[in-house]
Formats: structure tokens, C-alpha cells, sequence
């Protein structure tokens, strides 16, 4: 029975960690038009659903160790919807109150 478990966990973390790979890849798409290209009007409707997504893949994985939220941190941070998108939101609301 918990060969079955474990299953179902791995598969479905799986499933998780490769919607969280989509999301990270419209969040970097979305990124590179608005920060390279330049254009208007390019806003990401998912910012930190990737996060979630990655945390639950993390979560749903059955095996234990450290190394484990290694792998969510660097989610995190690959993600441009998250920390990197979070930091860039937070310089912009402090330059913004300067003025």
C-alpha cells in the first residue's frame, strides 16, 4: 500500500513540476517583452502561482532529506514570477515613495 502512495505522490508532484516549468516559461517570456523588447502592456496574470505550484511539487515529493528545499529556493528564484519578479516590485514601490 505505501508503494501506491508513493506512486500517486511521485506522479503527482510530477504533474506539478511540470506545470510549475510552463509558468516559469510564460513568466520569463513575459519578462524578456517587457524588459528586452521593450512593449507595452505586457503584464503576467500567474506572478506567483509558479510558487505555489513548485511548493506543492515539493511538498507531494516522497522523498525526505535536506536537499529537498534546495530544490524549491532555486524553483523560486528561476521562476521570474517570484522572488525576482517580488524584489523588482519592491524596488519599484521604494523609488516610487522617494519621489
Amino acid at each position: 500500500m505505501i508503494g501506491a502512495v508513493n506512486f500517486v505522490r511521485s506522479a503527482v508532484a510530477l504533474l506539478a513540476g511540470f506545470l510549475w516549468a510552463m509558468i516559469a516559461i510564460f513568466n520569463g517570456t513575459v519578462a524578456w517583452r517587457e524588459f528586452v523588447r521593450k512593449e507595452k502592456g505586457v503584464r503576467s496574470m500567474v506572478p506567483l502561482v509558479g510558487g505555489f505550484v513548485a511548493y506543492a511539487a515539493v511538498r507531494m515529493w516522497p522523498w525526505e532529506g535536506d536537499c529537498k528545499w534546495a530544490y524549491f529556493l532555486s524553483a523560486l528564484l528561476l521562476d521570474f514570477g517570484c522572488l525576482p519578479y517580488l524584489a523588482l516590485a519592491l524596488l519599484v514601490m521604494c523609488r516610487n515613495r522617494r519621489r
